[in-house]
């Protein structure tokens, strides 16, 4: 008996979807990871600097999209709380594993200009904490954005 072409077409799409690794299933990414720091000026805290993060990919704007998420305390202490989401996995191509996250942690205080701090780049299928040293005016450290930034 032959089967029609159109079932045969609509049982191998479902088939497909329905597949481990093709259909849509929910699991937990780490959009940011931790971020526990401090920033000082010539080795002097840095209190009171607003700690901001963003994910723009521009070499020459690391902070262009930031937000403010923390502030310095007064020995120039910071955290950044770390990120989850619920997400849908759909593509066999491009599996949770294998992904990961920038994230660009910039620093400003009142009247001054944004100062780059680091560019952490993260998988998302694993929580990660980093720890930071941030100076602006000790020997800059090359990102992977080839951008000198401030943490080491």
């Amino acid at each position: 008996m032959r089967m029609n072409p159109a079932v045969a077409t609509i049982l191998a799409i479902s088939m497909l979807a329905l597949a481990p690794g093709c259909a849509p299933q929910p699991h937990r990414v780490h959009v940011r990871p931790e971020v526990i720091g401090t920033l000082s000026k010539g080795g002097v805290p840095v209190a009171h600097a607003d700690v901001l993060i963003g994910s723009s990919a521009e070499y020459q704007a690391p902070c262009k999209d930031q937000r403010k998420v923390a502030t310095t305390g007064e020995r120039g202490e910071f955290r950044i709380a770390p990120v989850e989401e619920e997400e849908l996995f759909g593509s066999p191509l491009n599996p949770p594993a294998t992904v990961q996250r920038l994230n660009n942690v910039c620093f400003q205080l009142p009247g001054e200009a944004v100062w780059f701090g680091a560019q952490l780049v993260t998988r998302q299928s694993q929580a990660s904490s980093i720890k930071l040293a941030c100076d602006p005016l000790l020997p800059k450290k090359e990102s992977v954005i080839s951008m000198p930034q401030i943490c080491h």
